[in-house]
């Protein structure tokens, strides 16, 4: 069957059709020489001398060298020599191994074109798995391209590398290089260059003044300067602020029959206070109280992450049925298996591992929760999933509980997404439990964090982990379980873990989150967000930075150190350590404004400027420029 690219978007295949080669195909073999280009669509004709036709050492075949990739295949074309070539969707390389050289070669042509999309693709030669050259392949029919490179008689690996792949969602182009052979030769003769060639009735399709012969992007108009191109925007490319909004989440406990999550209408402010629009809960089988206190948060527009109950799950996925679609955007396998079942059962890794391909398959087989991602066991211990076993086949995302213990929030999850690689089967992650605890007398092992540590940290955490590919990371919890005097201190820490006090009154950490998430706070994804030329420089070091834009055009810099303030085997403060920064927001004043979210909603910094200078240390600060 025919194939088109869909690699990059499946909405938006290139437009031409590819079909693949059979295996094992025999190819015709070459001629030894051309002595002219056949008239392309491009109208130009380029004369060979016929001392050009140098016989080469080595004739190699792109579509019978080895892909690294999956975007590469090779596929029937009528305008390579041999009818057949090798498209290269994505960055990727072919080669040739054992490759025999009678005598030094000084000069290897490929033959290749491109598909361009705001630039032409960049051919690379290897020998040996060493950069030797490069070329532009810039012609959309095929040409011969030259690299002069010295390699010496013996046998050597020969390899083609497309290292600029490009696509463009607003112009619905994507940038593709095709080979078609590569030729090694010997001493390379002047006679052999061709002449200059010429241009007949040359084609310039977007009317830009640049031939389409030499113009990057013949269907869109733009400068000389630029290959015909439009000029790219520069800069760094932003994210959408929603998607980061959109990955932070949290816990409740709202079927609870005590304060403070028996009222839900302060669980409810609470979450819209802070601006959290994600939970994560139980589904409430047979617990009507908790079921219609779901449907409260649900009417306000937030959406669940449910755990199901491994007591009964037929009824549990019923049960979750009946709440509104589109509400439940997540549903997670059994919850710390290795802490809940363990003692419970003595087959508790058997029946984890049935309960989960039970559960993937009744939830992917159900129209109605098909669409929820689906999530799978999260462990008390990451080296647990070694003794449960691979389960990757049955879930979507990998659910891990990567608790940092007091420490800075950076190291701990790089830590724990090495400790849990091998059970996530490559797929990507969410983290269902996460945070800090501020019982600071505690002896339970679990370390904890003051509330001004945790209140510098849990914004941190949060980007952190967006950064790190995390889709959604919900941290435990929403509030205080019991209030902080001494008593709870000392022994409960799992009482102390809210972002919100026993009376729902801000932490350090609900007022940090809530600043976060006032300033970036939009949930429209549906745009596609800019660059933004900017830079900083002086003292960088432990410098974290994510860019994100609102769809109103203003673009929100968040700047911070991985600085620790809290020193966990001594349980004291650390004093916080400023550093000079400067940050460039572009060649023109730009209205900005400068936010430190631990120490108040006021901006620190307001000014008109190109450039300003910030003092940095572990405290997240956020830009707004205009």
């Amino acid at each position: 069957m025919p194939k088109t690219k869909t690699n990059h978007h499946p909405d938006h295949p290139v437009s031409e059709v590819y079909f693949p080669l059979k295996p094992r195909m025999k190819l015709g073999r070459r001629t030894a020489s051309w002595l002219m280009a056949t008239f392309a669509l491009v109208g130009v004709v380029t004369i060979w001398t016929s001392a050009a036709a140098t016989k080469p050492l080595v004739t190699l075949q792109a579509e019978q060298m080895k892909p690294d990739r999956s975007s590469v295949f090779a596929f029937y074309d009528q305008r390579a020599v041999g009818k057949a070539a090798t498209v290269m969707f994505g960055n990727s390389t072919i080669t040739t191994t054992n490759v025999q050289l009678s005598q030094e070669a000084q000069e290897v042509t490929i033959r290749a074109r491109s598909q361009r999309c705001l630039g032409s693709p960049q051919l690379q030669l290897k020998v040996d798995n060493k950069a030797v050259g490069m070329a532009t392949v810039s012609a959309s029919g095929y040409s011969e391209y030259r690299i002069a490179t010295k390699i010496p008689a013996g046998t050597h690996t020969i390899g083609a590398s497309f290292i600029n792949d490009y696509y463009n969602w607003g112009r619905h182009c994507d940038r593709n290089l095709i080979i078609d052979q590569i030729e090694i030769r010997g001493a390379s003769l002047v006679s052999s260059i061709p002449t200059p060639p010429v241009i007949i009735a040359p084609h310039d399709t977007d009317k830009d003044g640049v031939a389409d012969t030499t113009d990057g992007c013949d269907t869109q108009p733009g400068p000389a300067t630029n290959q015909g191109c439009p000029l790219q925007q520069t800069g760094v490319q932003a994210k959408t602020a929603g998607s980061f909004i959109d990955s932070i989440g949290v816990n409740t406990h709202i079927g609870y029959g005590s304060y403070p999550y028996n009222d839900i209408q302060k669980v409810k402010d609470g979450l819209q206070k802070l601006g959290i629009r994600n939970v994560r809960d139980g589904d409430y089988l047979n617990n009507p109280t908790g079921q219609a206190r779901l449907k409260t948060l649900f009417d306000a527009g937030i959406k669940t992450d449910l755990l199901t109950n491994s007591d009964d799950l037929v009824a549990t996925l019923n049960n979750i049925k009946s709440y509104p679609q589109g509400k439940v955007a997540a549903l997670e396998g059994i919850n710390e298996p290795d802490c809940f079942l363990k003692d419970k059962r003595s087959d508790w890794v058997e029946f984890t591992r049935n309960y989960q391909k039970d559960f993937w398959n009744r939830v992917k087989n159900d129209a109605t929760l098909q669409n929820a991602d689906i999530l799978s066991p999260a462990y008390c211990r990451a080296e647990t999933a070694a003794t449960v076993g691979d389960l990757s086949p049955y879930f979507e995302y990998s659910a891990i509980h990567p608790y940092p213990g007091g420490w800075a929030p950076e190291k701990a999850i790089a830590d724990q997404l090495k400790l849990s690689a091998s059970a996530s089967g490559g797929k990507p992650f969410y983290a269902t439990e996460t945070g800090y605890h501020n019982a600071i007398y505690t002896q339970s092992g679990h370390n904890p964090a003051t509330q001004r540590a945790s209140g510098i940290y849990m914004p941190r955490l949060f980007l952190s982990y967006y950064l790190a590919g995390i889709k959604r990371t919900y941290s435990y919890e929403l509030v205080d379980q019991r209030p902080a005097n001494t008593w709870n201190l000392i022994f409960d820490h799992e009482g102390n873990f809210g972002m919100l006090n026993y009376n729902f009154s801000e932490k350090p950490a609900g007022a940090a989150i809530r600043r976060l998430t006032t300033l970036l706070g939009d949930t429209n994804t549906n745009f596609q967000p800019g660059k933004l030329d900017y830079s900083v420089s002086g003292d960088t070091s432990n410098l974290q930075q994510l860019l994100v834009q609102r769809p109103n055009g203003t673009f929100y810099l968040v700047l911070w150190r991985t600085d620790s303030v809290w020193d966990v085997p001594t349980r004291r403060d650390l004093p916080i350590v400023n550093k000079p920064l400067t940050v460039k927001v572009g060649n023109e004043a730009r209205n900005v404004k400068v936010y430190n979210i631990n120490t108040g909603d006021a901006p620190t910094i307001t000014a008109k400027v190109a450039q300003l200078q910030l003092n940095l240390g572990p405290e997240v600060q956020i830009l707004e420029i205009q």
